[in-house]
Formats: C-alpha cells, structure tokens, sequence
C-alpha cells in the first residue's frame, strides 16, 4: 500500500495534475517539452509530406532508358538533375560549334517536356557534338 503512495505521488508530480495557479516548475518544463516536440513532429510531418510530393512530381517520364548522361542524371535527381544535363550538354555542343536549342526538341518545355517528332534524332545529334 506504501509503494502504491509513493508511485501515485510520483505520477501526480511527474504530470503536474495540480491546478494552474500551483503549476510547478517541473510542471511547467514537461509543458513546454510536450509542445516543443509535438512542434517539431508537426513540421517533421509537413515537410515530408513536401518531399514526396515533390519527388513524385519530379519524376523523368522520357529519359528513362538506356545510358545518357540525361537518363544518369534522372536517376539521380529527377526532372531537376536533367534539365541540369541536358543545358549542360547543349552548352558543350555550342561550344563546339554545334547550334541546339530546347524548342528545337520539346514542344513543351515548362511542364511536360513532350518531344517534337525528330527529337530523337536530334538527341543523337547532340551527344555526338560532345567531342570536339
């Protein structure tokens, strides 16, 4: 019965049940602790919830097969790594004399990048001005 006191004291302290007019210290710590890390759990969540949002979105539905430095790059980062290559690619192919230009290839380029009918074509054509 005398252990039972003890543990039912503890659990009164601990919580802190008394009114707010009597709120202890330690009271008031584990409120605040609660609702830091309650905070951080929200965000946590919220932001995740972003991230695979995003990287849902950001996923390459053209390059996908084969072993281009765009399709590298797809895997790696999604839409956002292959756009990075494929500027990359047509800035080393301009400054090998070669002339592309996005349109020239995407009917679309701000959200779908849809491909023009001699994309294709024209892809070979600009990994192929990568040499000088």
């Amino acid at each position: 019965m005398k252990g039972q006191k003890s543990a039912l004291k503890l659990l009164r302290t601990s919580f802190d049940v008394s009114g707010p007019e009597e709120k202890s210290n330690h009271g008031k710590i584990m409120e605040k602790l609660i609702r830091g890390v309650l905070f951080v759990g929200f965000m946590l969540v919220g932001a995740g919830g972003r991230l695979l949002l995003a990287a849902d979105g950001d996923k390459c539905t053209i390059a996908v097969k084969g072993d281009s430095p765009v399709v590298k790059a797809c895997a790696q980062g999604g839409v956002k790594e292959a756009k990075a290559a494929m500027r990359e690619l047509v800035k080393t192919a301009k400054a090998n004399g070669a002339k592309f230009q996005c349109d020239g290839c995407h009917k679309d380029t701000d959200a779908k990048f849809e491909l023009t009918a001699d994309a294709r074509d024209s892809f070979k054509k600009l990994l192929a001005a990568q040499k000088k």
